[in-house]
């Protein structure tokens, strides 16, 4: 494939800076909503195949992006543990239940075959790129931390105090938990990718809680290996994406990901001088932004879209997820306009 949104991820030139969101096919569009409606469980959403096909389609039909991102969730590879519960409450979030002592949480997680118990998300993968052939789908999971910090915690959290005692109170067993997951997360990714997936994000949702030390202590390597195993399996472009850790870029830009994907507490005027104008980089508009009046948003846009010229290729997203009450009409704007300004952009420097 050689559309634009992968000929950026691969470092060429392009006419224009090609778009996606995080979210995309999320909670702000009505006709995701409508079809949400007919699901008590969110997970049983997820295992439709049909259903999980047409909703990863809606962007491309609805807001013209340039990508698809299989529609589903960070915890899926959870799903099959034994002694794990997961549930979606809709006014709480994630919600996970251990059978059984967290100091034993290396015992638990027994390995299985993901292949067979994960196997809806290959047959959409399959399905999506057997109707929409032409149009890039990027697979994803959760990095090892940002899942692990869910089971230690039962859910989401501000503090994440508890991930980061497990850390420090019971190394042995934290390491012994992340080889386990990245051994999973690495054949999920692969999975994805062998059954037709075009790109892979890795979402490295809740990292920023850590410090720069303890980012390069306990959670760079898991990264680094599954980065460099997805690329060894299967040679195509990854995406590692991670929220609050500006401070930590010096030690991502060392990832053998082909693009950073950074959010908005950093100008990405500066995330590019320190990961260097030798690497694909994507963001970086804070998804709030999207309720400025547009006027104020196009000037946030335009310094984006300039300052991603002086990286070796730029795709615009926002720094993380479309937020719920986003009007879709702004997204759909804000699209044409993203590809209108930046052709504009490239031709005047070429002039």
């Amino acid at each position: 494939m050689d559309n634009t949104f992968i000929r950026a991820l691969n470092g060429k030139p392009t006419e224009y800076t090609p778009c996606w969101f995080m979210r995309q096919a999320g909670r702000f569009l009505p006709e995701y909503r409508a079809i949400r409606s007919n699901y008590s469980d969110f997970f049983e959403f997820c295992a439709d195949v049909e259903k999980a096909i047409e909703v990863t389609y809606l962007p491309i039909r609805e807001l013209k992006v340039d990508a698809a991102i299989l529609f589903s969730d960070l915890l899926v590879p959870l799903i099959p543990y034994k002694n794990l519960k997961v549930s979606i409450v809709e006014t709480k979030g994630p919600i996970i239940e251990l059978k059984g002592k967290l100091a034993e949480l290396d015992k638990l997680l027994e390995p299985y075959d993901v292949e067979k118990e994960l196997s809806y998300v290959g047959k959409i993968v399959k399905g999506f790129k057997k109707k929409y052939k032409n149009t890039p789908l990027i697979g994803f999971c959760g990095a090892p931390f940002t899942v692990l910090s869910y089971i230690v915690e039962g859910g989401s959290s501000k503090s994440f105090q508890k991930t980061k005692e497990f850390i420090y109170k019971n190394e042995k067993n934290y390491r012994n938990v992340m080889e386990n997951l990245t051994n999973i997360l690495i054949k999920f990714a692969v999975f994805q990718l062998q059954c037709g997936a075009d790109a892979f994000q890795i979402f490295d949702s809740w990292v920023g809680t850590l410090s720069p030390e303890d980012y390069r202590e306990f959670v760079f390597e898991y990264n680094q290996r599954l980065i460099e195993e997805l690329k060894k399996k299967v040679d195509k472009p990854i995406i590692y994406f991670s929220t609050g850790t500006s401070g930590m870029l010096n030690t991502i830009k060392e990832l053998n990901a082909d693009c950073i994907s950074i959010d908005w507490r950093i100008s990405l005027k500066d995330a590019v001088k320190t990961i260097g104008s030798e690497r694909v980089i994507q963001g970086n508009l804070d998804p709030v932004a999207l309720f400025m009046d547009r006027e104020k948003l196009k000037k946030r846009v335009d310094e984006i879209l300039l300052a991603g010229l002086s990286a070796k290729a730029h795709i615009f997203n926002l720094g993380h997820g479309i937020l719920p009450p986003t009007d879709p009409e702004t997204v759909k704007w804000l699209v044409k306009y993203i590809h209108e300004k930046s052709r504009d952009l490239r031709s005047s420097l070429m002039d």
